[in-house]
């Protein structure tokens, strides 16, 4: 028998802390960059005969954090401050649909801009900007990117419209940042119920044949040009949902590249309700 997670519009803004850490391991070698930030999701207006509302959704960055020793990393930290605050328009199962205000968003890049230009030097500063202007411009294309956020991407899955076979649902999923592509995961998901919340657990992997070019020249970077076979991709985790909200309360990602020469690259990120 089929089942599925009713969704619920939001009601009462949502208090959360989101963490993420970041490792890459090779022989003599490691690198790890960590943030932790607050999350409030609260919700707008709401109409009845379309189904939709509005949410924001705000996130500030917790006093724990420190910059990267890396120009490079510490440059994308503080470039993610540009989304920090979001209107999105909800569908009626629950995903984002549309990206409002997207003029304010960018005269927020702006600002945000001009204090990197001002505070790194060097070549890659000028085309890293110009290639995030390309992408923070109001358009059509822009919640595309805005989706490919680790936050946003993991918090925001579809999970309304998955439909479970005796507690399992099957499915494919992008995720983003563990390679400089996009990265397509069969997952297994498996549902259990409580009187407070649904409770899902999930694990999949990559089952791509081929590498990319574009992946295939990351990789060898990292392994210092050693032979390369098919890397191993994986995902697991858990994800719960309130039955008083209807809405994601808290959740453990983790996704992991492993290559034959021993290079490892992990993603571990967490989501837990205030």
């Amino acid at each position: 028998m089929s089942t599925s997670i009713p969704y619920k519009a939001l009601e009462k803004p949502l208090q959360l802390t989101f963490s993420s850490e970041i490792t890459e391991r090779k022989e003599g070698d490691f690198k790890s960059s960590a943030k932790v930030s607050y999350v409030t999701i609260i919700p707008e207006k709401l109409s009845f005969w379309l189904g939709k509302q509005c949410i924001q959704v705000i996130r500030e960055a917790a006093p724990v954090n420190s910059l990267s020793d890396n120009n490079a990393d510490a440059f994308v930290q503080q470039a993610s401050q540009a989304l920090s605050y979001l209107t999105f328009k909800i569908g009626f199962k629950g995903m984002p649909v549309l990206l409002e205000k997207q003029d304010v968003l960018w005269k927020k890049w702006l600002l945000l801009r001009e204090v990197l230009a001002n505070t790194y030097t060097g070549d890659w500063v000028e085309e890293r900007l110009t290639e995030i202007d390309l992408k923070m411009l109001p358009s059509d294309q822009l919640m595309n990117f805005v989706m490919r956020d680790l936050f946003l991407n993991d918090y925001f899955r579809n999970i309304y419209e998955m439909k479970f076979e005796s507690g399992i649902s099957r499915l494919q999923r992008t995720i983003y940042g563990l390679t400089p592509e996009a990265t397509r995961l069969h997952e297994v998901w498996k549902l259990k119920s409580s009187a407070t919340h649904y409770n899902l657990e999930f694990s999949g992997k990559w089952k791509g044949t081929e590498i990319s070019e574009q992946l295939e020249k990351w990789i060898k970077n990292k392994i210092d040009n050693q032979p390369l076979l098919k890397p191993e991709i994986t995902s697991s985790g858990s994800f719960t949902i309130s039955k008083e909200t209807g809405w994601c309360s808290s959740f453990e990602s983790n996704y992991v590249l492993i290559t034959e020469s021993g290079f490892e690259k992990v993603i571990k990120i967490k989501l837990t309700s205030i």
